[in-house]
């Protein structure tokens, strides 16, 4: 009998952990952005693989995520590998991966939602951020990222002329 009460209450708590546990809940779009600057910045001082397989899950949309920053063209242009600056997600992660073990740090601060436009495949908000990557490569910058859906479908240099 104290088995079955034991049970019982084991499945409710159980369950109550489940579906009360903020990591069902949809996060705001600053929030996945807070989220994939904390995953990158884990990722650069630890070399842990966990910490891109976080970014990948926070960017992988029906559409790929396109990365078009000023961190990633310049590096690109400066090592003579591309005459164009948009790239996808793999490659922008390549490059990280690449200078990681050359030391390299990555903060992300001042994080703020400055726009949101409704898209028949649901809201895509604005988000901007300033970017500090230092060692290997120094630069800052302020990005623009596209989130849609608890995904960042796009990472831009804040200045692009994306019309919103």
């Amino acid at each position: 009998m104290k088995t079955i009460i034991l049970f019982k209450r084991l499945t409710i708590c159980a369950f109550l952990l489940y579906y009360l546990s903020p990591v069902n809940a949809q996060q705001t779009p600053d929030k996945v952005v807070s989220s994939f600057g904390d995953a990158l910045s884990s990722w650069c001082s630890t070399n842990e693989i966990v910490y891109r397989e976080k970014i990948d899950e926070l960017c992988s949309g029906a559409r790929k995520c396109r990365v078009e920053d000023k961190i990633h063209a310049e590096y690109q242009k400066g090592r003579g590998l591309t005459n164009y600056e948009t790239f996808v997600l793999d490659s922008y992660m390549n490059m990280f991966q690449s200078l990681i073990p050359q030391s390299l740090n990555y903060k992300m601060s001042n994080i703020k939602v400055v726009g949101t436009d409704e898209m028949p495949e649901g809201t895509l908000a604005f988000i901007t951020a300033d970017i500090n990557v230092s060692g290997a490569i120094n630069k800052r910058v302020t990005d623009l990222f596209l989130v849609r859906n608890d995904k960042i479908t796009g990472i831009y240099s804040h200045s692009s002329n994306l019309g919103f």
